[in-house]
């Protein structure tokens, strides 16, 4: 048997960038949802973790285990960075800046949505790549200030994200690795210029890394 990449193991070597992309517009039951066409790349990123809330449970029938049913609603994503641009911050609150100044207050708001991605590194320049389309920025305040000393050190920054399923598919996360020998005419920047969140959108960023440029 020919070895392939399916077949090895590649150790991680670190995480690389983010990816976040707006969403324009959510989706419904039986719509999908519209993103900005401006995806932010941020080199700033430090840690990815991931906390969900999956469980699953054994269904018996004839007195013995039929099957075991799994199920994730929601994952919890904790981020740390060394920052994010502001405008895109205030766009992740839903804040609107007047001569520089927003207003965080107690009243209860619908959160602003988007999709959040970033790279996983891995030996031999091979590559992860996750997108979670549907996420919110968690509304608990976490931010440390502390005071500056001779010799400089620097100060990660940590947000927590929010991430649930699509409406209309229950699409949490899209999952992409150069390992996997299907990757061969899609590469991770190509996963990473839109937003993949089903089959469609997969086709399109398909599409438009295979076709050749027309000549001017």
């Amino acid at each position: 048997m020919t070895d392939t990449k399916n077949d090895t193991v590649k150790l991680v070597t670190g995480v690389s960038d983010a990816f976040l992309v707006m969403k324009t517009a959510s989706e419904t039951s039986n719509s999908a949802p519209t993103y900005d066409t401006q995806v932010w790349r941020l080199p700033t990123l430090k840690k990815v973790g991931f906390k969900g809330n999956g469980k699953s449970v054994d269904i018996y029938g004839s007195s013995k285990k039929f099957a075991t049913i799994s199920q994730e609603t929601g994952v919890e994503v904790s981020v740390s960075h060394l920052g994010f641009p502001i405008e895109l911050l205030d766009l992740m609150r839903g804040e609107v800046a007047k001569n520089g100044v927003t207003f965080t207050t107690t009243t209860p708001k619908s959160l602003p949505e988007f999709a959040f991605g970033f790279i996983g590194n891995k030996q031999d320049g091979e590559h992860d790549g996750i997108w979670l389309p549907s996420v919110t920025l968690d509304p608990a305040m976490n931010e440390e200030w502390e005071t500056g000393e001779d010799e400089f050190k620097e100060a990660d920054l940590d947000m927590t994200l929010n991430a649930a399923g699509l409406r209309n598919s229950q699409v949490y996360a899209t999952k992409y690795s150069s390992m996997r020998e299907s990757a061969a005419d899609f590469s991770i920047e190509n996963f990473f210029k839109q937003v993949i969140f089903d089959e469609e959108s997969l086709a399109a960023a398909v599409s438009a890394a295979t076709t050749p440029a027309s000549e001017g």
